[in-house]
C-alpha cells in the first residue's frame, strides 16, 4: 500500500490512497485538475478536490472528511453552505473529503430535475457551489469509465432542466456561461456516448427562451466535435431569425469551433 502525491502547482496536494501500487491508477489527481482548469482560463481547484481511489471512492487528505453516509440535504449543504470567499472552501485542506461518486452523481441528477431546494441561496453561494460541482467533480466524473455510464448519461440528461427551471430565472454570470465548457474533454478520444448526451442536452438548452442560456448552449456546442452541430446551430438560427448580430456572430464562431 503506498501514499501518492499528485501535484500541480505550488499549491496543490491532494493524497491518494492507492492499494495496488501505481499500475492502473484510476483517481482524480490535481495535475488533470490543473490542466482542464487552466485551459478554460480558471484557476484550478487543487486543494479540497476529491481524488478517486481504485475501489471508486474518492479521497484527497490523509485524514478526510467522510462525506459517504450524507444523505441528499446533508450533501447539498456540504456543497453550497458555505461562507463566500476569494478562496473558496473547497480550496482549503481542513476540507478534505472522502465521497461515493456514484452517490453523489444520483444527488446531481436529482438536483438538476429540481432545483428548487437551492431557491435560499443568494447567486454568490450558488456560483461558489456550482463551481465546486462542475469544476471539482463532474468534469473528471462524466469521463470516468469507472463509474456507471447509465449515472453518467442521466446526470447529463438532466441538465436542461437545470438550466430551464434555475438559470433562467437566475442568470449566474459565470457558473451558467461556463458550465459546458468546463465540462468538455480536452483530448481527442472522448466517450462518444458521453459527447453524444451533451450534444442533446445543450440542443435542448439551446431552445430555452432565455440569451444568456442560448450563449451558454453555442459555447458549449462551440467546444464539441460532433457531426449534427452544424445543423442544431443553424436549425437554431432560422428559427430565430430576429437574433442581434452578436449572438448570430457567436452562433456561427460555435459552428467554426471558434468559441472562447
Amino acid at each position: 500500500m503506498r501514499w501518492l502525491r499528485a501535484l500541480g502547482d505550488a499549491e496543490a496536494a491532494a493524497y491518494c490512497y492507492n492499494p495496488n501500487g501505481e499500475q492502473g491508477i484510476s483517481f482524480w489527481n490535481c495535475t488533470l485538475a490543473s490542466k482542464r482548469l487552466e485551459q478554460t482560463g480558471v484557476r484550478p481547484a487543487h486543494r479540497g478536490q476529491a481524488a478517486m481511489g481504485a475501489g471508486g471512492e474518492c479521497m484527497s487528505y490523509l485524514e478526510p472528511i467522510d462525506t459517504r453516509t450524507y444523505s441528499y440535504d446533508e450533501w447539498l449543504r456540504f456543497a453550497f453552505d458555505h461562507p463566500v470567499a476569494k478562496e473558496p472552501w473547497y480550496y482549503g485542506e481542513e476540507m478534505h473529503f472522502v465521497c461515493d461518486p456514484s452517490k453523489v452523481l444520483k444527488f446531481y441528477a436529482r438536483l438538476f430535475r429540481d432545483p428548487s431546494s437551492l431557491a435560499s441561496y443568494d447567486d454568490a453561494h450558488l456560483e461558489q457551489g456550482f463551481w465546486f460541482i462542475v469544476g471539482s467533480q463532474l468534469a473528471e466524473w462524466l469521463w470516468h469509465n469507472g463509474i456507471s455510464l447509465e449515472l453518467r448519461l442521466e446526470c447529463i440528461a438532466a441538465m436542461p432542466t437545470l438550466f430551464r427551471e434555475l438559470f433562467v430565472h437566475r442568470p449566474l454570470e459565470q457558473a451558467c456561461y461556463m458550465w459546458w465548457d468546463i465540462l468538455r474533454y480536452f483530448k481527442d478520444d472522448g466517450d462518444p456516448k458521453i459527447v453524444a448526451a451533451m450534444v442533446t442536452a445543450l440542443q435542448e438548452v439551446l431552445t430555452l427562451p432565455a440569451r444568456h442560456c442560448q450563449v451558454s448552449a453555442l459555447h458549449g456546442l462551440g467546444h464539441l466535435e460532433h457531426a449534427s452541430k452544424r445543423t442544431i446551430i443553424e436549425d437554431f438560427m432560422r428559427r430565430n431569425p430576429s437574433v442581434d448580430s452578436e449572438l448570430r456572430d457567436y452562433a456561427h464562431a460555435a459552428i467554426a469551433g471558434k468559441v472562447l
